[in-house]
């Protein structure tokens, strides 16, 4: 299991948690794991960032300056990289929106299914202290309402035990 900064960590000792902090350790982490091992399922829900500093200085910034710019580039979106180090991963992806309409959550979604070739999606999103969300499902083109957290994950479990 490869976690980021939680304010839970996840704690089991018949499971490995590889940790990380930032971009480049997921990726490199992502692509050893992929690599080295056979995974049946893949549930990426990691978002570490959407955006990185284009040019990062080496040494300390002096305060001495009057402005400073900095220039920002989208990252590589790592999920899109799963399939094609390993085509016969099952892969769960998540697409979070806010304010967003079911419509417009559904499609963005669908898009993610077509990028990274995922198997299924979950969208969901947040909107004014509210949970929402839909599976969707790659192999019957199928969207279904998912409920609350706690019936999402129940669902997950039930559709990867049919996977595995």
């Amino acid at each position: 299991m490869l976690q980021g900064p939680v304010t839970h960590p996840f704690r089991d000792p018949k499971v490995r948690v590889r940790p990380f902090t930032d971009f480049q350790q997921l990726s490199a982490l992502l692509t050893q794991e992929l690599t080295r091992k056979r995974y049946d399922i893949v549930i990426h829900a990691a978002a570490v960032c959407d955006y990185q500093v284009k040019k990062a200085y080496r040494t300390k910034i002096s305060s001495g300056r009057s402005c400073l710019r900095l220039d920002l580039v989208p990252t590589p979106k790592l999920i899109n990289r799963i399939k094609k180090i390993d085509p016969n991963v099952f892969l769960v992806g998540f697409k979070l929106q806010t304010h967003s309409t079911k419509a417009s959550l559904i499609k963005k979604a669908q898009q993610l299914i077509a990028q990274a070739d995922c198997d299924l999606v979950l969208a969901n999103k947040l909107m004014d202290q509210k949970y929402c969300g839909y599976l969707l499902d790659k192999q019957t083109g199928l969207s279904r309402p998912a409920g609350s957290r706690s019936k999402i994950a129940q669902q997950l479990i039930n559709l990867l035990k049919k996977k595995i």
